[in-house]
């Protein structure tokens, strides 16, 4: 009976304190400036409103710019929102995946020890402010918390971590760490071809086809340097010094990028220098797993350095990027690697800098004021140390299990 009531206990503090991190968000997004949550009334709500209208499905036989796993959070809004009221029906179905998410991570209350974890967990979000719940990571970030609890549960977590990569790309950085790190490669890979195949010819069997289901990759083209990325710091730092104005507006893709002098750095240097860091990640990843004594510790370190790259080189940058480190931080905090204190630090401060460059400073961005691009290079400088500290680290993993 002890044991029962300090198990309900441990739930109840962690879903009251979830529900307090999302209120304040919720709040905060309703009443900040430069409406953080307009991608749910300005992309998420008529993408789904013009979809039941035209009769085709995004991601199916239309193509879209997110893998089709996606349409299922925007179409439970709009279901639970009567197709109206979408803001409402999105966050009524946000904040409850998020109590399940924190109920199976804490097994209802059994593992009282990954308390601490839910607790930073929801400090990430409460510092990465509003986007942190108006965008399709608001589900994703949680399907990935559900899996973290699958792997320090000994489990490997690439069946859910498969499909969340079928809502945002970014969880794949759990399968390619897994697959790395393990010693039994082959069964990781064939559970994440299975499923992947399953999903897409389901998606077939419902009438798509493959141009419009991968879209979601060749969408990619036609996007060029958006402001966020570290790529885009020299036109806007450029346009700051000429006094020119180097930012536009990407109607296709809904995203302000930059053009003019250097605005191509992103599109010329993103996909190769993302390709070393993946190949250096892998590389040291394999070598550091052939006598590696903690198999978790490589996982979790994996996990954040890919997830960093995939943020460091991006042309790309959007502010909830940031939640992609979310969960990898917190596998690295659970598995107590060296250096973990390092990395809480500065996810910390990289959550409070993302929030006040969007949406607290964003317009000064725009206008390519020095003070506000002094602080987005900050940021994204600090990721790039964060990536170079963590490959550091991997490769001392890899000359140590020579």
């Amino acid at each position: 009976m002890r044991i029962f009531s300090e198990n309900v206990k441990t739930l109840a503090a962690a879903l009251v304190a979830t529900c307090i991190a999302q209120a304040l968000l919720i709040i905060w997004g309703f009443n900040s400036i430069a409406n953080p949550i307009g991608d749910l009334d300005f992309a998420y709500h008529p993408w789904i409103q013009n979809m039941i209208l035209g009769h085709y499905v995004l991601g199916l036989n239309h193509h879209w710019v997110y893998p089709i796993g996606a349409l299922v959070p925007i179409y439970v809004a709009w279901l639970i929102g009567h197709g109206e009221n979408f803001i409402g029906g999105w966050y009524a179905a946000e904040v409850a995946f998020q109590l399940l998410a924190i109920s199976l991570f804490l097994k209802f209350g059994r593992a009282s020890e990954r308390l601490q974890l839910v607790f930073w967990y929801l400090v990430f979000m409460v510092l990465l402010g509003p986007v942190a719940v108006s965008r399709i990571e608001a589900f994703a970030v949680p399907l990935a918390l559900i899996a973290l609890g699958r792997i320090l549960d000994g489990k490997t977590g690439i069946a859910l971590s498969t499909i969340n990569a079928w809502i945002k790309v970014w969880p794949v950085v759990f399968i390619a760490s897994a697959i790395t790190a393990s010693k039994d490669r082959l069964r990781q890979i064939v559970w994440a071809f299975s499923i992947s195949s399953g999903l897409v010819l389901a998606a077939l069997a419902l009438g798509g086809n493959l141009a419009d289901i991968f879209s979601f990759v060749t969408d990619q083209s036609n996007r060029n340097t958006q402001v966020e990325s570290i790529f885009a710091l020299p036109s806007l730092w450029y346009g700051a010094v000429s006094h020119t104005q180097p930012v536009v507006y990407n109607q296709l893709m809904l995203t302000l990028e930059v053009s003019g002098k250097y605005s191509n750095l992103g599109n010329i240097l993103s996909a190769p220098l993302l390709a070393l860091a993946l190949s250096a990640a892998i590389y040291l990843g394999l070598r550091a797993s052939k006598r590696s004594t903690n198999n978790l510790q490589l996982t979790a370190l994996l996990t954040l350095n890919i997830a960093l790259a995939l943020i460091a080189f991006n042309k790309v940058g959007s502010p909830q990027y940031i939640d992609w480190l979310i969960v990898p931080v917190l596998f690295v905090m659970a598995t107590s690697l060296k250096g973990t204190k390092i990395y809480l630090a500065a996810m910390l401060i990289v959550c409070a800098l993302t929030d006040i460059i969007y949406p607290v400073i964003y317009g000064q961005i725009l206008s390519v004021q020095p003070e506000a691009l002094s602080v987005l290079t900050i940021r994204n400088l600090l990721v790039l140390g964060l990536w170079l500290a963590t490959i550091c680290q991997l490769a001392r993993f890899a000359r140590a299990t020579r």
